[in-house]
């Protein structure tokens, strides 16, 4: 008796690759819009001048509108890092004053409120650096979405293939716009710690006098 295969009433669907929109990196990374028209108009121009001319224009471009933001968003990095920390040690006998709170740098409307502690001041002026770096970022981001875009679809010559010992990660060979990671300065740093050091030697001398007072009393 010749057997039968019954097929089942609703088959399980089969995903495709192409189902979902990825970006063609090698760890086919989520990313909102599917990027197969672009791949497809640049290998159909592979070999177009023109084509890799324009594109190449357009990249030059997005690069130069990003680079002064990108500078001013580590400049806010670096204000924010100094304010923040002008924050903690303004109550400190030995605190620094934060920069632009001095009574000259101040407009007569403002002389005529009443003038911030030094760690409100820093706090205020900390939190408005945190209200520009948020609109920088908003800036920043489209563009930095928009290089990324271009630089996804990419030609790698053989030769370099060949000097990476044939490793095709993309991460090799592709470059990638992404926030650039703000460090202070070594010596800023450690200028920083000694008047902390400092700070805390004076609090502790406080504290001295004050169990100096109170045994006084007993």
């Amino acid at each position: 008796m010749a057997s039968r295969t019954i097929a089942s009433p609703n088959p399980p669907e089969r995903s495709s690759p192409w189902s979902k929109p990825n970006s063609l990196d090698d760890k086919r990374r989520r990313v909102p819009e599917n990027d197969m028209s672009d791949l497809i108009a640049c290998w159909q121009h592979q070999h177009d001048s023109k084509f890799q001319k324009e594109r190449g224009a357009l990249l030059a471009e997005l690069q130069k509108q990003i680079a002064p933001l990108k500078k001013d968003r580590l400049e806010h990095h670096a204000i924010i890092h100094r304010l923040k920390f002008e924050e903690v040690i303004a109550g400190s006998a030995v605190g620094v004053q934060p920069s632009g709170c001095s009574n000259k740098n101040r407009s007569h409307s403002d002389r005529l409120k009443p003038e911030l502690q030094p760690a409100d001041a820093a706090r205020s002026s900390r939190e408005r650096a945190e209200v520009e770096l948020a609109e920088l970022q908003s800036r920043i981001a489209p563009l930095e979405k928009e290089i990324n875009q271009i630089t996804r679809q990419f030609w790698v010559a053989k030769e370099k293939v060949v000097a990476e010992k044939y490793d095709l990660s993309a991460s090799r060979y592709r470059q990638v716009e992404q926030e650039e990671v703000f460090y202070e300065k070594a010596a800023v740093t450690l200028e920083r710690m000694r008047q902390l050091e400092a700070a805390a030697e004076n609090d502790v001398a406080a504290l001295a006098r004050m169990l100096a007072e109170t045994s006084a009393r007993t």
